[in-house]
């Protein structure tokens, strides 16, 4: 297959890069733990100005500071709106006018019991350097872990998420948690599973939606009142919010929130009133998917969500669900596209979505405009072929048109769909539990009929003078009211149109009818904000926040290649060339193995699997998306069920051959395999079925998949892709086929084993099973743990000493002179069968420890 699809060096790109040499130096692992990693934008009131935190590592106090920083959109100057020192933090802003931020401050970082606090700062006071910084000011005197700020201006409400006890305030909670530290015991108790997002809340500690009221007193704002626990009448328990989005007139808050489930956890959207007086009631009832993104129209009248078209794997296609509030429809939007998208916006002028996806290695933004001329209509109340992304186009004086689904204009589907008087009755739940998806709001609006029809008018009558008693009727009403199955079939199809086309976008913010600001990202390039135009597409730079650290950096831009994979479908991956890349010379191969399995390499920055740092440490970088990857066909995507390691381990050997084959300058005798997760299991398969490899790095690598399924936080995604739980009889034979503790006995390859302590998708238990048995091989191995980490090693110290590790290990084994205990005569490819989610990068690294805090065993010699 040699040219075949591959793209090939030109004398010309060898010159290129000969020259960039000499006044460049390789990206170090000291430099990529120092530059500036950018939070998520948030747009103010007058889509002027944008914030954003922005933290550091200071190699100095072994800390990660974080700020807010300014940027205005009309001549991109930065400002620093909180200092930098001091040992504290600025997160989560929220814009509570055009000169005023709220946000989480931490005012002592080095301190895990100091909480955080509830701050302001005037944007007018901030400058370039942090001795103009503005004072941050506190909103009130309640210390929580806050986080997830969002103010609407409606109702003059602060919205956060923070975690609770039943019956107690935050502050109580708060001193709770301070006398059960001071009294020496840690011990936390479950009744359910743990939630991946709220894993350590146990003792029936819940993470809750309050809001807080605050007004403007002179130039500062103040609260007026205690924050509301909008889920204080909710009595159960592991009932976590994880995401939430609230209404433009502050009315209702629409959230997603977890509970445990037998597999583990699950998701589901709900909604509640924004004063707290009445308990949540579920808009889905998911018993094993996954719900996400809850955004509300600026207009009002429409709510939308990603929910998982996969029962029991968080990781399946999301769906965009949309919601007609002045139709009562409820319909898939886009429903035949084979993308995932996995973030949502609405547009400024409420008539578009933005929707993130990844696409063949990079992740998009796309833009879609439901209702349109490509589309069919969900019926309803702006009749047939009308856009139900724009407000009913009935007048006043019309008979409002009932919101069914297809229906012709004025004409119902179905009567049992269209009118509340022949739903299930209203309930409110049983034990102050959410109620059931589709319920009915017991009383209509004040002054309107029981017929489930007219809610635009109602919605106009409002704008003339209707409460705010009245609105949140309305609102209940109109969202309890949603047909669950309204619209199915006849989806709102609006064809996606691409915006970006390189690149992986992470983070978005509308601002005004035409712009997106997006975070955004490249395997060359590290996140900056840009701004997006829409519908042309066309990319501005915003920030700048790396590019003095960088500017003497030699960065390899990623080759794209594809190949035939084991199913003969096409496998693609990236190349990216060792620094100071020379032609005539031969190097070192790094095979990355992405985690998962439903996970992607896509071209963007990574904090520790950074295919440059491998290439600034001297080695030629290959990275494969095989079987199972996300960005695909949903054939690839699922073709890792029932063989975690059949097609996609054949696809790695497979590339790796074709690719050694195709760029002469790879010396794939002397390969290195290394993965993290899923990434890791590989490695270890690959322990037990290819003697080929010079050394291989597991890193929270999974060493038997049903001890896995016992020990992490999300049992339904193993059971998913293996046929079941392992005490099922017709899933123990896959579990046992695809076990790699099952060939300890071939393990021959040196390998070094990383850990987080606190990981809780695999469980340390699996990292030390795998040198347990690599000890006991005799096989040469090495394992470092990291106990104050999750299953991505984030701190910068730690990071640093993970790729002082790891590329001491790879240096040893993959010299020209090496000394693997086995092959390395040979393409790596070349021997074994198969047939017998991306570690995520941190925007926002936390505080370090000193390097101390990795531990490792003594090595051993085979």
């Amino acid at each position: 297959m040699k040219g075949g699809l591959f793209l090939k060096a030109t004398s010309i790109l060898s010159v290129c890069f000969a020259t960039l040499a000499q006044s460049q130096s390789p990206l170090t692992p000291q430099t990529l733990a120092d530059l500036k990693q950018v939070g998520k934008p948030v747009a103010s009131p007058d889509n002027q100005q944008v914030v954003f935190p922005l933290s550091q590592f200071q190699s100095a106090q072994n800390q990660t500071y974080s700020n807010l920083q300014v940027h205005s959109l009309a001549t991109n100057q930065p400002m620093n709106l909180t200092e930098w020192n001091n040992y504290t933090s600025s997160a989560s802003p929220a814009w509570l006018d055009q000169q005023t931020v709220a946000f989480v401050h931490n005012a002592n970082i080095t301190d895990p019991q100091s909480g955080t606090g509830l701050y302001t700062v005037a944007t007018q006071g901030g400058g370039e350097n942090n001795q103009d910084s503005a004072s941050p000011q506190p909103l009130t005197n309640v210390t929580a872990e806050f986080s997830n700020l969002k103010y609407n201006n409606a109702t003059n409400q602060l919205f956060f998420l923070a975690s609770t006890y039943p019956n107690k305030t935050l502050s109580e909670s708060y001193e709770l948690d301070q006398r059960q530290a001071l009294a020496g015991s840690s011990a936390v108790a479950y009744d359910q599973l743990p939630g991946d997002a709220t894993p350590e809340a146990g003792d029936q500690k819940h993470q809750a939606i309050f809001a807080l009221p605050v007004s403007k007193n002179g130039d500062s704002f103040e609260a007026t009142g205690e924050a509301t626990n909008l889920f204080q009448s909710y009595t159960g328990a592991g009932f976590n919010a994880v995401d939430y989005a609230v209404s433009s007139d502050g009315v209702l808050v629409a959230f997603v929130a977890e509970a445990a489930g037998p597999n583990g956890t699950v998701t589901n959207m709900y909604a509640v009133p924004a004063n707290g007086t009445e308990t949540p009631f579920a808009l889905t009832n998911n018993t094993e998917g996954q719900v996400t993104n809850p955004v509300f129209s600026e207009d009002g009248q429409k709510l939308a969500w990603l929910e998982s078209s996969t029962p029991d794997y968080q990781a399946g296609r999301n769906q965009i669900v949309l919601c007609g509030l002045a139709n009562n429809n409820k319909t898939e939007v886009a429903s035949d596209w084979e993308l995932s998208p996995t973030k949502l916006a609405f547009s400024g002028g409420s008539e578009s979505l933005y929707a993130v996806a990844q696409d063949a290695g990079n992740q998009k933004l796309f833009l879609i405009t439901p209702g349109g001329s490509n589309s069919t209509s969900g019926g309803g109340a702006g009749g047939s072929g009308s856009s139900s992304m724009s407000e009913s186009s009935a007048t006043e004086t019309e008979t409002p048109t009932a919101g069914g689904a297809g229906g012709e204009e004025g004409t119902p589907s179905s009567s049992e769909e269209t009118s509340p008087t022949n739903s299930q009755e209203s309930s409110d739940g049983e034990g102050g539990s959410p109620t059931a998806a589709g319920d009915i709001a017991t009383p209509p609006p004040t002054g309107q009929d029981n017929d489930g029809l007219g809610l635009s008018n109602r919605r106009r009558n409002y704008r003339r003078g209707f409460s705010m008693e009245e609105e949140r009727d309305w609102y209940i009403y109109a969202i309890r009211s949603l047909h669950p199955k309204a619209g199915e079939g006849e989806g709102e199809d609006g064809t996606p149109q691409e915006l970006t086309q390189n690149g992986t976008v992470t983070d978005m913010a509308s601002v005004g009818n035409n712009t997106v600001l997006v975070t955004m990202s490249s395997i060359a390039k590290p996140p900056e904000l840009y701004a997006v135009r829409t519908p042309e597409g066309e990319i501005t730079q915003v920030s700048q926040l790396n590019s003095e650290a960088l500017q003497d950096v030699m960065l390899s831009e990623p080759e794209p290649f594809t190949f035939q994979g084991s199913n003969g479908q096409d496998i693609h991956g990236w190349v990216v060339r060792p620094s100071n890349f020379d032609d005539s010379t031969n190097y070192p191969v790094a095979l990355l193995i992405h985690d998962g399995p439903r996970d992607a390499w896509t071209d963007q920055w990574n904090n520790i699997w950074n295919p440059n740092a491998f290439a600034g440490a001297g080695y030629g970088v290959i990275m494969i998306n095989p079987t199972g990857s996300t960005g695909y066909s949903e054939q690839l995507v699922n073709g890792v069920q029932n063989q975690w390691a059949g097609a996609p381990y054949d696809d790695l050997m497979k590339g790796l051959e074709q690719v050694g084959q195709n760029y002469t300058w790879l010396d794939t005798s002397r390969t290195c395999a290394l993965g993290a997760g899923y990434g890791g299991y590989l490695v270890n398969w690959i322990n037990g079925h290819n003697s080929d490899f010079s050394c291989l790095v597991s890193h929270a690598g999974v060493f038997d998949p049903s001890s896995a399924y016992y020990t992490t936080d999300n049992p339904a995604a193993i059971a998913y892709d293996f046929g079941g739980p392992p005490f099922q009889n017709s899933s123990r034979d896959t579990y046992d086929q695809w076990n790699p503790a099952r060939t300890v006995d071939q393990w021959k390859t040196p390998t070094l084993v990383t850990q987080g302590g606190n990981d809780t998708r695999i469980n340390p238990a699996q990292s030390l099973s795998t040198f347990t048995a690599l000890q006991s091989a005799n096989v040469t191995s090495r394992y470092v743990l990291f106990p104050d980490e999750g299953h991505v090693i984030q701190k910068p110290g730690n990071v640093l000493r993970w790729h002082q590790e790891v590329f001491s290990w790879m240096n040893q084994y993959t010299s020209e002179n090496g000394t693997s205990t086995e092959g390395g005569n040979g393409a790596a490819g070349g021997g074994g069968s198969g047939s017998g989610g991306e570690e995520s990068s941190s925007s926002e690294a936390s505080s370090t420890e000193t390097d101390s805090s990795a531990t490792e065993s003594a090595s051993s010699s085979a």
